[in-house]
């Protein structure tokens, strides 16, 4: 390829990774914009309802748009609806509602999902992270403003990830299109492509 060609296809890469970022920029962790729930709890005595700890924080930037007693009848909203958030709340057998989340297509690919248990189990915990849930919390002793610092925290994250996977996808693609045998080392020893 010739070294106008490649000038051309860096100066086209860069200029798609300049508008991509310009045109969804990550949500700021400010209040100014609303925070749009979909809340996934089930009737339990642990702790205080969701409700009432995002009630707590409204003032904050939160806002329930739906509320569903299980996976199951909140799939059909997902599917249809747009929310900034999803917050799952499970306990009982932990890893069996994990598995109903994990089946919900709309969740870690495009909506983020925190998970909130009833009480702090490990190899739960990380099968939500693992999973694509941003946070794992556990909801006996949570304060709504852990609660809403968790909350937007997870959507930033979630943006921050989603603009992070479209500049690499747009720079692998630029390195695909180059004809020349490139390699780039990341450790001493180490090469990556």
């Amino acid at each position: 390829i010739s070294s106008r060609k490649r000038r051309f296809f860096i100066r086209t890469a860069r200029r798609q990774m300049r508008g991509s970022s310009q045109k969804s920029p990550p949500m700021p962790l400010d209040t100014s914009q609303t925070v749009h729930l979909l809340v996934i709890e089930r009737d339990s005595a642990a702790g205080p309802r969701l409700r009432h700890l995002v009630e707590r924080i409204a003032d904050r930037g939160f806002r329930i748009v739906h509320e569903f007693p299980n996976v199951a009848a909140a799939t059909p909203a997902l599917e249809r609806e747009s929310v900034d958030l999803v917050l799952a709340e499970i306990g009982g057998d932990g890893l069996l509602e994990m598995e109903q989340l994990v089946r919900v297509p709309a969740l870690g690919g495009y909506v983020p999902f925190l998970v909130v248990d009833d009480e702090s189990r490990e190899t739960v915990a990380q099968r939500a992270l693992e999973a694509g849930a941003q946070d794992y919390v556990v909801k006996p002793g949570l304060a709504p403003e852990q609660l809403a610092r968790a909350m937007r925290w997870a959507v930033e994250r979630f943006h921050a990830e989603r603009e992070l996977k479209k500049e690499s996808d747009v720079l692998c693609a630029m390195l695909d299109s180059v004809q020349v045998a490139m390699y780039i080392k990341y450790s001493p020893g180490r090469i990556l492509r």
